[in-house]
């Protein structure tokens, strides 16, 4: 038996279909992404201190705006050390994409946050194309 929540959605999915075909196409295409990969663009934050936490929040902000972000999982790191400063660093299936030294300003970290987007989205782009032109038989996909 089908609930009334149910048939609704079902009206109006085939009302949505007749009206914008190509719409719906594409949000066909969305579930079955979704249906493959439920994780797929995920931000972890692992990271400890006050600036990191800073440098995620930012990171995260900006990354959303990437095309990339609704496909693949990142994960921000940090390590602080008081001798070194505090080390971020962005890992790419388990591969550091991104990594720096945080800025003692609020200011730079946030401009920081903003520039390791680009630089993070550049490089899985680059992993991704060199992934997909690469092949060896002798080689499985991580090992590349």
């Amino acid at each position: 038996m089908i609930s009334t929540v149910q048939a609704g959605r079902q009206i109006a999915a085939i009302a949505f279909a007749a009206l914008w075909p190509g719409l719906a196409a594409a949000a066909d295409a969305d579930a079955a992404r979704f249906s493959q990969d439920p994780a797929a663009g995920v931000v972890l934050n692992q990271t400890v201190t006050v600036g990191g936490q800073d440098f995620f929040r930012h990171f995260s902000s900006a990354w959303r705006d990437s095309p990339l972000s609704e496909r693949v999982i990142v994960i921000v790191k940090e390590q602080p050390s008081a001798r070194l400063g505090n080390i971020v660093w962005v890992e790419y299936r388990r591969k550091k994409v991104f990594q720096a030294n945080l800025p003692p300003s609020r200011e730079q970290i946030r401009k920081l946050g903003n520039d390791a987007a680009s630089v993070v989205q550049d490089e899985i782009v680059g992993a991704e194309v060199e992934q997909a032109t690469l092949v060896d038989v002798d080689l499985a996909k991580e090992e590349i």
